[in-house]
C-alpha cells in the first residue's frame, strides 16, 4: 500500500492523483484513529476490530481504495499503461470528438480509440 504512494511525482500526474489522493487521505484517517485510540488508553479503546465499528469502516474504505490503486498503478508496467491510456484519451477528449467520446459513440470507440 505504501509502495504506490512512493511513486515519484504522483501528485502531479492527473490519473495517479485521482486514485492515490483518496488512498492517502484514508491512510491518514486510519492513522489518526489509531493514535487517538492509543492516547485514550487501554480502558477506553477497543482492540477487537469486530467491536470497533468506526475503525472497521475506516479500514474497509482504505482497503477498497488500495485495491483500486494496486489494480491501476501497482507496478511499473501498470503505471505506464494507465498513463498512456489517459494521455491518449485526453487527446481525443480535447479535440472536436469530445461530444462523441462522452456520448460513447460507436465510431469513436471502435475506430478512433483503438
Amino acid at each position: 500500500m505504501l509502495k504506490v504512494l512512493k511513486i515519484p511525482n504522483w501528485k502531479s500526474i492527473a490519473p495517479f492523483a485521482f486514485y492515490l489522493n483518496p488512498l492517502d487521505a484514508d491512510i491518514t484517517i486510519v492513522r489518526k484513529s489509531l493514535l487517538k485510540m492509543h492516547k485514550l488508553g487501554p480502558l477506553r479503546m477497543k482492540y477487537i476490530i469486530e467491536n470497533n465499528l468506526e475503525l472497521q469502516k475506516e479500514t474497509m474504505d482504505m482497503v477498497k481504495k488500495d485495491g483500486n490503486a494496486q489494480w491501476l498503478v501497482g507496478d511499473e508496467l501498470k503505471q505506464d499503461q494507465f498513463k498512456f491510456f489517459y494521455d491518449t484519451t485526453k487527446i481525443i477528449y480535447d479535440s472536436v470528438l469530445r461530444e462523441k467520446l462522452v456520448a460513447l459513440d460507436k465510431s469513436v470507440l471502435e475506430t478512433v480509440l483503438p
